[in-house]
């Protein structure tokens, strides 16, 4: 199995990200936007999330709909009417659902899932609720992996990348960071020089 791992993903979505920014390439105010633009640019067959996961994974195969209907995903091996075998899962949030998504993703099997969501950005951060939804976020994620494990456990193995955007003024950038079940913490994707 050509497994994807969250090291690997996140240093080829940064340097696809960071280049798409030295390129003026992102869509004239991001998500914030013209979404379907915004989704196709994140999506999309040559969007973010296919250059990344199939620059350093040749053999992959990135399919945007599965059967089930992901938002993308890596499958491995030769094209088959019924995909059962992916190295990645992927779900992009564009509101404010993100538990939705998760919930596909905690269903499924591959063994890394991705989840892209995204954050109130400090300027719209004006009550208690948004200041701490992200951290809310991540803890219901936590518990429900919990719960989830609880009835048919996971392979142990299994990663789970959470990519949150955050919308920055005055110029409508995105500012991303990222998480994993086995680290909460939000931190800045760093950049790849």
């Amino acid at each position: 199995m050509n497994a994807v791992s969250v090291d690997d993903f996140l240093t080829a979505f940064a340097r696809e990200w960071y280049g798409a920014v030295a390129a003026n390439a992102i869509p004239p105010r991001g998500p914030y936007g013209d979404r379907n633009a915004w989704k196709e640019f994140v999506e999309g067959e040559r969007g973010l999330i296919a250059r990344a996961l199939c620059t350093f994974q040749p053999n992959l195969r990135y399919c945007r709909e599965a059967v089930f209907r992901f938002d993308g995903a890596c499958a491995i091996g030769d094209r088959e009417r019924y995909q059962v075998t992916f190295a990645a899962l992927i779900e992009h949030e564009l509101g404010h659902r993100p538990e939705e998504e998760m919930q596909k993703l905690i269903l499924s099997r591959a063994p890394l899932k991705i989840l892209i969501f995204y954050d109130w950005g400090e300027h719209e951060k004006d009550n208690a609720f948004r200041l701490q939804w992200v951290e809310s976020k991540l803890a219901w994620f936590a518990s429900s992996l919990t719960k989830a494990n609880a009835v048919c456990a996971e392979n142990p193995q299994t990663s789970y990348l959470f990519l949150i955007g955050k919308h920055s003024m005055p110029s409508n950038a995105v500012e991303w960071f990222h998480a994993s079940n086995s680290s909460l913490q939000p931190m800045p994707l760093a950049r790849c020089d």
